[in-house]
C-alpha cells in the first residue's frame, strides 16, 4: 500500500499547537502572509504542502510537528487513538509530548522521503513506501 500524502489540509486544529507566536511572526516563519495565517487558523483556507514543509522546518513545537504530520499522512498515527489510551487529560499531555519528541527526532528523514518525487526515490525509499 502506497503512502498517501494529502495536497492540503484544514490546519485549524493543528495551528493551536504553534504556541503564543503572533500572527505576523508566524507568517514570517511560514513564508506567507499574516492574512493567510489567520485564514488557516480559522479554517477558511487550507494549508498546502509547501507551507507545511516550511512549518516543519521553522516551527519548534514538537506537538505542532506531530499533529501536522498526522493530518497530512495516514502513516503518522494519532497518538490519542486506541483502547489502551488512558483518558486522563494529564496522561494525554505526557503521552503526546513523549510521542512528539520521538517523532521530532526522525522528522527530517521522514519529510525528505515524503516530499521527494516518486521517480527520484531510492530502492530503500520505495520499499518503505510499499510497506506503509
Amino acid at each position: 500500500m502506497a503512502t498517501v500524502i494529502k495536497e492540503s489540509i484544514n490546519a485549524s486544529k493543528v495551528m493551536r499547537y504553534v504556541g503564543n507566536i503572533p500572527q505576523k511572526q508566524l507568517a514570517d516563519l511560514l513564508l506567507t502572509s499574516r492574512q493567510n495565517v489567520s485564514h488557516m487558523q480559522t479554517g477558511r483556507r487550507k494549508m498546502q504542502q509547501d507551507v507545511a514543509s516550511t512549518a516543519l522546518t521553522n516551527i519548534e513545537s514538537n506537538l505542532f510537528k506531530l499533529a501536522l504530520s498526522h493530518e497530512f499522512s495516514e502513516l503518522i498515527p494519532d497518538v490519542f487513538a486506541g483502547q489502551g489510551v488512558n483518558q486522563n487529560p494529564l496522561s494525554f499531555l505526557v503521552m503526546y509530548e513523549q510521542e512528539a519528541g520521538e517523532f521530532n527526532a526522525n522528522i527530517s528523514e521522514v519529510m525528505r522521503v515524503f516530499v521527494k518525487p516518486t521517480g527520484q526515490l531510492t530502492k530503500e525509499e520505495r520499499v518503505l513506501q510499499e510497506i506503509t
